[in-house]
């Protein structure tokens, strides 16, 4: 299926773009959102397809599918409908949230061997990538050193703000 495939791709492109991750390479924070994007919209493709292939006799796997997902529809809403909500967003006072939304991610230092950690205990950062910010508020990197943190390696987790 050509959606499976987009998302696919556009995952991959996330680990191998977070992996390498610069927070002065804008070139990269755009490629995360355009990747990020691209899997939203592909999943609610693919609910879209299984809504209007099953009934309400659908199988529960499907089912939990098209339940689980359901932010992406509710994302991908509002950027369909954003000028209708760009008044709202004229009047508020202060900062709001990104426009495009937020990724985060964590990425473990290289050298976690070396600094003498158990098997499953990671030091690293942790990302928080906006779009549609002002340039100095891109991105933001956090290192954490003796938190206890259960992030999974690599998760990529995105955000839409309200």
């Amino acid at each position: 299926m050509f959606a499976h495939d987009l998302m696919e791709t556009a995952l991959s492109r996330l680990y191998a773009t977070g992996h390498e991750f610069d927070v002065n390479n804008n070139a990269q924070r755009l490629a995360m959102f355009i990747d990020a994007w691209t899997i939203v919209d592909q999943v609610h493709v693919v609910r879209r397809v299984l809504l209007s292939l099953t009934g309400d006799d659908r199988k529960a796997d499907t089912q939990a599918f098209i339940d689980g997902f359901s932010a992406a529809r509710m994302m991908r809403n509002r950027m369909d409908h954003l000028n209708q909500n760009l008044p709202n967003r004229a009047k508020v006072i202060g900062r709001t949230n990104a426009l495009f939304g937020t990724l985060s991610f964590f990425r473990p230092h290289a050298d976690r061997w070396e600094q003498g950690l158990r098997e499953d205990e990671i030091k690293g950062d942790l990302f928080f990538v906006n779009a549609g910010s002002t340039p100095r508020e891109l991105v933001g990197g956090i290192a954490f050193y003796d938190l206890d943190i259960h992030y999974r390696y690599a998760h990529l987790s995105w955000r839409r703000s309200t």
